[in-house]
């Protein structure tokens, strides 16, 4: 009898013993992925503030308030790269949602005007080649960015190709014919086309 006594407390003694072990490395191994795992970073925060939007508001016509929006536009992407440049990734980060909210802010005044005119679309071309040179300069800033803080600065790259396609189309308006995805019919007109040498 002593011996079976002897021998459940060797088994209880070998158990607790083990998960005491067990304990102690599940406790270090899951501290050790607290540390590693981060949350994504948010979205950025578009928005325009309100002197900005005061100071939009205030301009005369389509031409200057779209130089308005570029230039302030400009002064948040400046900022933002030197913050970059500084390491200072979550304040770059709210610059660039205060550059994309003037950005959008300018695309829907482009397109508020009905006119088509010389005079739109010479607001577009303008846009479009600010869009252009502005991107060149994101990508730069992406590439200075660790990957903890990179998606927004790449979302806002996407966002700024599809800007300038947006423009584009609008600036291009009917005349082009646009190709239906699918879609293997030739014009009317055209069905002789095919059979003529």
């Amino acid at each position: 009898m002593i011996s079976v006594l002897a021998k459940r407390v060797k088994i209880a003694i070998g158990l607790g013993t083990a998960y005491t072990f067990l304990l102690c490395i599940a406790s270090v191994a899951y501290g050790q992925d607290q540390q590693s795992a981060q949350w994504p970073e948010p979205p950025l925060m578009k928005f325009v503030s309100r002197e900005e939007r005061d100071q939009l508001l205030a301009s005369d016509g389509p031409k200057e308030r779209m130089r308005s929006s570029f230039e302030l536009a400009e002064a948040h992407l400046k900022t933002a790269e030197d913050l970059t440049s500084d390491q200072q990734y979550v304040r770059a980060a709210t610059e660039l949602g205060c550059y994309q909210g003037l950005i959008e802010d300018a695309l829907k005044f482009l397109k508020t005007q009905e006119n088509r005119s010389n005079k739109v679309r010479d607001l577009c071309k303008r846009l479009e080649l600010t869009l252009r040179a502005h991107s060149t300069r994101i990508e730069s800033m992406r590439r200075m960015t660790p990957s903890d803080y990179a998606a927004n600065v790449k979302a806002l790259g996407i966002y700024l190709r599809d800007a300038r396609a947006e423009t584009l189309n609008f600036f291009y308006g009917e005349t082009v014919i646009s190709e239906t995805l699918g879609s293997n019919k030739m014009p009317a007109g055209d069905e002789n086309a095919k059979t003529k040498p």
